[in-house]
């Protein structure tokens, strides 16, 4: 809780006893040190001496500052898919200190309200501005996963509840009904119509879950505001610390929610929700979002979102088709982080049903009767859309099909012709080709990209994977490496956005360029010291586009995002193997024709060459440890 000033509050046994207190919620430690448990709570109205309460505060936030900047959490373990593998020679050993974090628990233990009444209060003052930042992350984004009308709508009547109940209730009068409403358990049926299941937890049915995911959006909307600005009553406050107090003030919500038996749909939009928010303030791979992640799993499973075909009949089609939605994303998500990270998935398609969405429109998912008859009429027997390539258009259940399929093939890497099979089973103008910067927006162009991105770094695991368990020449390793740098590499080419790419984007740097330009220039140093051509690709072209990698990260000053510091380390690595290789002089050339794609691939095994002292060498001057805070695997996606 804050005063209007926008320092912290004290509880009130401190503010009394006139001592510091550390504004820990629930109870502060000062009070648990003295036995006021019982006691200590924050009054959302103090009356304080403001002078001698400020002064305290700045140095207590000072102090928590200094504190908290010497803390710093790791990664945990990273395993052979891990974005490290490729220059690093034992994937099993526990190599998190290639990603350090900065501390994060003044976001975890922030100074907002965790009591129901102080949440009221902060709803109240924000929910106006919340529902704006929601409506533009929704008019901006093409990675939302619950169908806007369903947030729009019931925003819309939260707020209006809100506004008509503080002329006649107080702050805690309001808190008590929003806590009675949560212990209703949801009464879902196929016939329930929207207004009915609106009625269920917004408007005088009011809930903390769907208060938690008021705040949860609308501190991601002010994330990706692009004005990096947030004007509340008049004053201008940064995006980041206004969703640092949403974040907070979402897990107070969440933690109310949590002593609740009954499970409903609403708590998995802000376990959902929650989650997001959280990855994007201190980034994926942080432990604590990671164990974010995982209760949103448990809970999936717990409202048994990963049996759909037996709960489909049971559910009204708009709710049926949300879950579908979210389960997908989920599941790929899930994918993402286990190859990111080395870490076995937490959902695995063996014991899940798993139906993907329907390529509709948000609106259309609300249609029912003989409106939804006609809107499913218009999509083909996969589920797609049969629209024509002039009315082609990414929908946020578009989108999530598509990566939910590519995801796929995480699960099913010793059935490597499945690959291309699935891949061309999406519609062809939804592939990625460099044209689509001048045909389409660079935010769809960015959706396609990334999914291109995402099925080519599958091609490469698999690749991977038979190439170090059978020791055969795989040249099409090669091919896919170079496709997959030759894509990043669109990147550095729009030039209007390259502050923001480098700002926003450098994980995508991180996660497919380096990999991609690790096994490349390994292969072309033994191949140049063996005298060899290499295979199925051109050496110019190879060195062409690692010398633009490099360069990219060498002649631009260093964003704050740790992710963008950890590309400028790995570039070293690329860049002094580059170096290397072309400073070597050979004692004989001979003829290297690099159009016969059936040279074979004798070269030094990537494990012979990730040892060599060499290798090794560069590696150990490699600055890994640096604040690493994850990258968006989401982009700016609900999911």
């Amino acid at each position: 809780m804050r005063r209007r000033n926008g320092k912290a509050v004290s509880c009130e046994p401190c503010r009394i006893s006139k001592i510091r207190c550390d504004h820990a919620t629930p109870i502060c430690e000062k009070c648990k040190l003295r036995g006021f448990d019982a006691k200590c709570y924050y009054h959302p109205a103090p009356l304080t001496r403001q002078k001698r309460k400020e002064k305290e505060s700045v140095t207590g936030n000072r102090n928590n500052t200094e504190e908290s900047d010497k803390e710093r959490t790791t990664a945990g373990y990273l395993g052979s898919t891990s974005f490290t593998s490729v220059f690093s020679t034992d994937s099993n050993r526990d190599i998190a200190h290639a990603a350090l974090f900065p501390s994060t628990r003044n976001l975890l233990n922030g100074n907002n309200p965790s009591i129901e009444q102080s949440l009221v209060q902060l709803v109240c003052s924000s929910i106006s501005l919340c529902e704006e930042l929601i409506r533009g992350y929704y008019s901006r984004s093409y990675f939302t996963v619950i169908p806007y009308p369903l947030i729009f709508e019931t925003v819309s009547r939260a707020r209006q509840y809100l506004q008509d109940s503080q002329s006649d209730e107080n702050h805690a009068a309001i808190a008590a009904k929003i806590t009675q409403n949560s212990k209703k358990p949801f009464q879902i049926s196929p016939q329930t119509t929207l207004d009915e299941f609106y009625n269920l937890f917004t408007g005088h049915s009011l809930r903390w879950e769907f208060i938690g995911v008021i705040f949860s959006l609308g501190g991601f909307g002010a994330l990706i505001n692009p004005s990096h600005m947030i004007s509340i009553n008049g004053d201008r406050t940064k995006a980041h610390a206004f969703a640092a107090e949403m974040h907070t003030a979402s897990s107070a919500c969440l933690e109310i929610c949590e002593r609740q038996p009954s499970m409903n749909d609403i708590i998995i939009w802000l376990r959902s929700s929650h989650m997001i928010l959280a990855t994007d303030l201190m980034g994926d791979i942080n432990h604590p979002c990671y164990r974010l992640f995982g209760g949103l799993v448990f809970d999936c499973f717990a409202m048994g979102l990963h049996s759909q075909t037996r709960f489909e009949s049971e559910l009204p089609f708009f709710l049926s088709e949300t879950r579908k939605r979210i389960f997908a994303a989920i599941s790929r998500r899930d994918k993402n982080l286990a190859t990111a990270l080395g870490r076995p998935p937490l959902i695995h398609r063996n014991y899940c049903d798993i139906v993907p969405p329907l390529d509709l429109d948000d609106e259309d998912v609300l249609l029912s009767g003989s409106e939804l008859t006609a809107a499913l009429s218009k999509l083909d027997d996969e589920g797609w859309s049969k629209r024509s390539i002039e009315d082609r258009k990414f929908w946020p259940a578009t989108v999530i099909r598509m990566r939910y399929q590519t995801s796929v093939f995480r699960e099913e890497v010793q059935v490597i012709n499945n690959r291309h099979t699935t891949w061309t089973s999406i519609p062809p103008f939804f592939h990625y080709t460099p044209t689509l910067w001048t045909q389409l927006d660079p935010t769809a162009t960015m959706v396609s990209l990334t999914i291109h991105l995402e099925y080519l770094q599958s091609v490469f695991q698999l690749h991977r994977i038979s190439q170090s368990r059978t020791h055969t020449d795989t040249p099409d390793l090669l091919v896919t490496c170079t496709q997959m740098l030759s894509a990043v590499l669109d990147l550095t080419k729009q030039l209007e956005y390259r502050d923001q790419i480098r700002e926003r984007y450098s994980w995508i740097f991180l996660v497919y360029g380096f990999p991609s330009a690790g096994v490349l220039v390994n292969e072309l140093r033994a191949c140049t010291f063996s005298n060899r051509p290499l295979p199925g690709i051109s050496r110019a072209e190879v060195i062409r586009n690692l010398s633009v990698l490099v360069g990219w990260f060498e002649n631009a000053s260093v964003p704050g995002r740790g992710e963008y510091q950890a590309c400028v380390e790995a570039s070293k690595v690329v860049g002094g193997l580059l170096d290397e290789i072309l400073e070597f002089e050979p004692t004989e050339l001979g003829n290297w024709d690099n159009s016969d794609v059936s040279v074979p691939m004798n070269s030094v095994s990537f494990d012979e060459l990730e040892t060599s002292e060499l290798f090794l060498g560069l590696l150990d001057g490699l600055d890994w440890d640096i604040a690493l805070p994850g990258w968006d695997l989401g982009l700016d996606s609900t999911f």
